[in-house]
């Protein structure tokens, strides 16, 4: 009987043939493509992203108290889970042992760090109106505490550029890319230098010719680009048609997600071209004592190459300067409140369906 004698570099190239042709789903469509979606989950990643965490006031009481992970302590099962996960901080931190000047509501609490590391927070936007409450020299103490503490920070530096500057972040092999901005309508105009960057530091305005500077830059160096507005009304139900412009231009100038914060309670969500838009996440760590303003919720996003294909709500409600999670009727009746927030959106006049080749 005659053997066949074939070269190992024939099988060798054989079985890699093999290979190409299962993922590209030639001889097994069903295998191949179920390979091309495991290796396309590769560049999924998750971000969890909460609004306003306030550590100064009845919250820095609580703390001191309870301890630093007090008020995280009913979510943080959530919050360290995500790949990525953000919260806008509404109060200075700045350095143990330390005195500095109050010009705002909020006295920092260098302490509260521990509970942002513990609740798993990465990143924090700083483009509000109480990050200067206590100054510049604070600002900066608060961006040392946090790099000290490996969580990283937007919207706020050294100078504007700083300011402005996208922060990237990498996970799973895709590329996230934040910014953030604030509204200075809202901060009374002679705080306006105190809390403006420029050559000084200080934190990023909203303004339009930010964003569309900022943004294609940052999809130039990210597959996903999230940007934090800090604007609108507090205590409102529905986005103002400065909030509505501001987040859809940030869409146009290609960013994928749009967060909001400011208003102290929950507005809605819109899917805008190829963007998704959350007007106001509301509080998340506070002590306000109106009913409106205790009810917040977590966010879920996936995030992909494309952008944000999926989203999970999680209702939470605020007691004792702590939120938990809601189940039941009170989650039920949470998700109905945001629809009904979310048909208060002005409807938009290009198409729902357009996908802009943006910075892809």
């Amino acid at each position: 009987m005659r053997v066949l004698f074939i070269p190992k570099i024939y099988l060798q190239l054989f079985g890699l043939a093999v290979i190409v042709a299962l993922v590209t789903g030639v001889l097994y469509p069903a295998l191949g493509m179920s390979l091309i979606s495991r290796l396309s989950r590769n560049n999924e990643v998750s971000l969890v992203a909460v609004g306003d965490v306030m550590v100064g006031r009845r919250v820095a009481e609580a703390m001191r108290i309870l301890g630093p992970g007090y008020p995280f302590a009913q979510t943080a099962g959530i919050l360290t889970k995500g790949d990525i996960t953000f919260a806008n901080l509404e109060s200075p931190l700045g350095l143990p042992n330390k005195n500095y000047p109050q010009y705002g509501l909020f006295k920092p609490n260098p302490s509260a760090i521990e509970g942002l590391r513990q609740a798993g927070i990465d990143i924090v936007s700083l483009a509000n109106n109480h990050a200067c409450d206590c100054g510049k020299a604070a600002l900066l103490d608060t961006l040392t505490n946090l790099k000290q503490n490996r969580i990283l920070y937007c919207g706020a530096g050294a100078n504007l550029a700083e300011a402005r500057r996208p922060v990237i972040i990498t996970e799973n092999g895709l590329r996230v890319a934040f910014l953030s901005y604030c509204d200075f309508s809202f901060i009374w105009s002679k705080q306006h230098s105190l809390f403006r960057a420029g050559t000084e530091p200080g934190i990023a305005p909203l303004e339009k010719k930010y964003l569309v500077e900022d943004i294609p830059k940052a999809c130039k160096m990210a597959n996903v680009v999230v940007v934090s507005l800090h604007f609108g009304q507090e205590y409102t139900d529905c986005p103002t048609p400065s909030q509505v412009e501001a987040a859809r231009l940030a869409v146009d100038s290609g960013a994928d997600l749009v967060l909001g914060h400011h208003p102290h309670c929950l507005h809605g969500i819109e899917k805008y071209k190829s963007g998704l838009i959350f007007y106001s996440l509301g509080n998340f760590v506070f002590d306000l004592k109106r009913e409106k303003t205790k009810t917040s919720m977590i966010v879920k996003c996936t995030l992909t190459p494309r952008g944000v294909p999926n989203y999970e709500l999680l209702p939470v409600y605020i007691s004792n300067c702590q939120p938990s999670l809601l189940a039941g009727q009170w989650k039920g009746s949470v998700l109905q409140r945001i629809d009904e927030l979310s048909k208060c959106v002005p409807p938009a006049n290009a198409c729902p369906g357009d996908h802009p080749d943006r910075c892809r």
